[in-house]
């Protein structure tokens, strides 16, 4: 497994990328977001969560393990009733293949939190209500 300063160099160096009714946004680390900030506030909500089910661990999966986990993901946000945009962690250098990926509005860090620890993720991207992404890790990337 990847140490933990390349998976924190990779994460902050990820692409969190969501396709919204206004075209595809893209989410920095630590960069506030205005077509965010104009999400959050057509949904009246001041926070969101972006997050995957794929690769749990940081640890390579198969396409199959992949997709059922993503399902699972979908349906647990489907049953919140939140907003949600499909899209892609990018590894702007090619060396991870995207990550499909959720931007569920409304979700607040305690649940993106939860989610992230359920579907086994080392981290997720909690987004606050001045619309700046921020990462935030669960604890796993130790093992």
């Amino acid at each position: 497994m990847t140490n933990r300063q390349e998976l924190i160099a990779a994460y902050t160096a990820t692409r969190f990328e969501a396709e919204t009714p206004n075209g595809m946004i893209v989410l920095r680390i630590g960069a506030t977001n205005a077509a965010l900030a104009g999400l959050l506030e057509r949904a009246a909500v001041d926070c969101a969560g972006y997050l995957t089910a794929w690769n749990p661990g940081s640890v390579p999966q198969s396409a199959e393990r992949n997709a059922n986990a993503h399902r699972r993901l979908l349906h647990e946000i489907e049953s919140r009733a939140c907003p949600y945009y499909s899209g892609y962690g990018r590894d702007p250098t090619g060396v991870w293949p995207p990550e499909h990926s959720l931007l569920v509005l409304g979700l607040s860090l305690e649940e993106t939190c939860e989610l992230g620890r359920r579907f086994g993720q080392a981290a997720v991207v909690a987004v606050d209500a001045a619309a700046t992404p921020r990462l935030v890790w669960l604890g796993l990337a130790d093992r």
